[in-house]
């Protein structure tokens, strides 16, 4: 999925400076919160090609690749609400 479809769904774009990060510039992720849920992606310098993914905070395990499937997930988590 492309940054893009993250903006497009909600996801708030989180800043980090280089002070926080140790990285020389400021790098930012994407957060949805949810239900007591947050998804998480990784950070942007470790994105390539604008292919970024979508995990459940704390469950890195847990990863969502495809757009559809994020889509899904939201969609089942907001109707058991």
């Amino acid at each position: 999925m492309k940054e893009k479809d993250l903006i497009n769904l909600g996801f708030k774009r989180n800043n980090v400076s280089p002070k926080e990060s140790g990285e020389p510039k400021t790098i930012y992720y994407y957060t949805y919160d949810f239900l007591g849920f947050c998804l998480i992606t990784d950070c942007d310098n470790d994105i390539q090609n604008d292919v970024w993914s979508v995990y459940i905070f704390e469950y890195e395990h847990i990863k969502f690749t495809k757009l559809k499937q994020v889509i899904k997930f939201i969609s089942l988590l907001k109707k058991a609400q």
